[in-house]
């Protein structure tokens, strides 16, 4: 409650100005309240009697109403000291809540930590890092936006994602990243489909086939491509999927041999089978990014500490 708002409550208005209530004062005036001495309530605050007394001149002076009735021997509340009471006692209760509210966000306990990238990397790469974060950090809602790793990184720049998660190194200009992890350009073979299915394949092998690409979420688009540009490879039959049901579809129907990364390869079952693609083996860096436009908040601290130490 501001000044205003008490002296509305206290029917002190009338013209007056603003209050530039001091909570040093009324904790003064609430402990004094309380024991009815200058003495006790003094020792107890650990000031003087001369600053405790100070101190309730003021607040007085300010509501131009008297507080206590005093005499040498009695100290009272007068009718308007008690009305008085009643809204500080309310004042300092909402002022000491809202402090434990803020120390807790300085802190990083409380607030909202907004990540985006693939979905594929929250299922596999950071699930661990997610979930210790959230257990070790309760107060912390945690907003996941699912969407391509170009996207994350428009969503970090235009300050609606803490951090983006992507399947390569950052290139642009006020953004940095730090590598959390790799993933693999891996082809996925169905069993029934396919005899026998080898070991490994080369991009070279691979290009007698039709193939279908996962392309959109999880890097192995950009996989593919390198591994064209590297090995002058040109695929006859390519069906370029951005779903991984319709992928995973594509493949047990007979309709080619899939390509995606092995994060992703890792959510099917047998009959699917991966093997790594070679000559040249594809590789992409896994980077979590934040815009360094933008001090980091404690929460943003907390979690890339923990990314670091895993």
């Amino acid at each position: 409650m501001n000044g205003v708002a008490f002296c509305e409550e206290l029917g002190l208005l009338q013209g007056s100005p603003r209050l530039a209530l001091v909570l040093s004062e009324l904790r003064y005036f609430a402990e004094l309240a309380n024991r009815l001495s200058f003495t006790a309530a003094a020792e107890a605050l650990g000031v003087t009697q001369p600053t405790l007394s100070t101190a309730i001149k003021n607040l007085e002076g300010k509501l131009g109403q008297r507080l206590f009735d005093r005499d040498t021997r009695v100290v009272r509340l007068t009718p308007f000291g008690r009305e008085a009471l009643r809204l500080a006692l309310r004042l300092l209760e909402t002022a000491a809540s809202t402090e434990q509210e803020l120390n807790d966000f300085a802190q990083g306990r409380i607030g909202r930590l907004r990540l985006a990238g693939p979905s594929i990397l929250f299922a596999t790469t950071l699930q661990s890092a997610m979930i210790r974060f959230k257990r070790e950090n309760p107060g912390v809602v945690l907003e996941v936006e699912d969407t391509d790793g170009d996207s994350a990184l428009s969503l970090l720049q235009r300050d609606l994602a803490d951090f983006a998660m992507v399947p390569f190194p950052p290139d642009l200009a006020q953004v940095s990243g730090h590598k959390i992890g790799i993933m693999r350009a891996v082809a996925v073979f169905h069993a029934d489909q396919h005899h026998p299915i080898p070991a490994q394949i080369t991009w070279a092998d691979l290009a007698r086939h039709t193939v279908v690409i996962l392309k959109s979420r999880d890097g192995a688009g950009r996989s593919f491509n390198a591994g064209l540009r590297e090995t002058g490879t040109t695929f006859q039959h390519v069906y370029r999927l951005n779903e991984f049901p319709a992928v995973k579809g594509m493949i047990e129907a007979g309709f080619g041999i899939g390509v995606m990364s092995d994060l992703t390869a890792s959510q099917l079952q047998p009959p699917f089978v991966q093997v790594p693609i070679v000559a040249p083996e594809q590789a992409l860096d896994i980077h979590v990014c934040r815009s360094t436009l933008r001090s980091p908040t404690p929460i943003m601290g907390r979690f890339l500490g923990l990314l670091k130490r895993l």
